[in-house]
């Protein structure tokens, strides 16, 4: 599940939107600053920095091709509406496009940015098949197991280890 903790959504999939489009997705909505996490191991293949006129932007490619993309992430400084969120505010430690995440590694927060400023705190979530034709990611949400916490990164340490297994052992 993209976002830790509790969220409501109903299943918007296909309705009209402006200019002729349809929405293809799923919105979520929480509270400013929840956790967005990987919905599956990939690599990041595209983030948007600066704010796009869609709002703060990620896209995940999976390792079986599938992709998701998570839209309206935040960006205000917490606990304001004031638009001058700092990349901190917006992303998670790392998250870079190109970059490599585990399924449940924190990507980035919840919010109202670009398109989705007057409107409460969600994440559009929306997802491709491999050959990228646009799901409804509605009963992947409703199956998906749900994270109480982000996991922790799985990348080594930068410091090499000088004896012992763990830091008891040393």
């Amino acid at each position: 599940f993209p976002v830790v903790g509790e969220v409501t959504y109903t299943d918007p999939f296909g309705e009209p939107r402006g200019s002729g489009r349809t929405h293809e997705g799923q919105d979520l909505l929480g509270d400013k600053m929840q956790e967005l996490v990987a919905a599956d191991s990939g690599v990041i293949t595209q983030l948007t920095w600066p704010e796009a006129s869609y709002g703060y932007y990620i896209k995940l490619t999976a390792d079986d091709g599938w992709t998701y993309s998570y839209v309206h992430l935040n960006d205000d400084s917490p606990g304001t509406d004031d638009g001058a969120a700092e990349r901190g505010d917006v992303y998670g430690p790392g998250i870079e496009k190109g970059v490599r995440v585990e399924r449940g590694q924190l990507l980035g927060y919840l919010g109202d940015s670009g398109n989705a400023e007057n409107t409460a705190p969600h994440l559009h979530f929306e997802m491709h098949d491999p050959d990228g034709v646009v799901v409804n990611p509605m009963a992947s949400l409703e199956a998906a197991e749900h994270a109480d916490a982000p996991q922790p990164s799985t990348e080594p340490s930068p410091i090499p280890r000088l004896a012992g297994v763990d830091r008891v052992a040393t």
